[in-house]
């Protein structure tokens, strides 16, 4: 585990980026997820 404190960025096209910056180092790594359903397959 490493501790981290968080960042937040809101971007110039309406986004928010999460950044995870190390507490006791020079770490920092760009947290992404996917919040958008998958679409649904189409029916023949």
């Amino acid at each position: 585990m490493v501790p981290v404190s968080l960042e937040t960025v809101a971007t110039e096209i309406g986004t928010l980026e999460l950044w995870c910056h190390e507490r006791e180092g020079e770490g920092r790594w760009k947290l992404e997820f996917e919040v958008r359903e998958e679409a649904a397959p189409a029916r023949a």
